[in-house]
């Protein structure tokens, strides 16, 4: 875990920066609902909640799935993947009562 070393906790900084980077340039040049803006945003997310901000991490990962439902349908598959990580994302916070699905 990054706490345990502040050498891994500036290359995580690093990471967290780039990403963001990364997301903003997506959402400029691609729009909010190209695949690669989802993809941009869910590992932004991703890392967040690995650091322990999972509740900086759950608007994204909210705008992430919406951005997946109109891109590719509720039905397909990585919607319903982004909705199930979501939902345990939410239920681990205690937040996932009727939540997504």
């Amino acid at each position: 875990h990054s706490a345990i070393c502040p050498a891994v906790q500036g290359h995580v900084v690093e990471a967290e920066r780039l990403l963001r980077e990364a997301l903003a340039g997506c959402r400029e040049k691609l729009g909010p609902l190209h695949p690669s803006t989802l993809t941009a945003m869910f590992n932004l997310a991703s890392l967040l909640e690995s650091e322990g901000e999972a509740r900086a991490a759950v608007p994204l990962f909210e705008e992430e799935l919406q951005g997946c439902a109109a891109c590719y349908g509720v039905d397909h598959a990585e919607t319903r993947a982004s909705a199930r990580h979501l939902l345990r994302l939410l239920r681990r916070l205690g937040d996932g009562d009727g939540a997504v699905e």
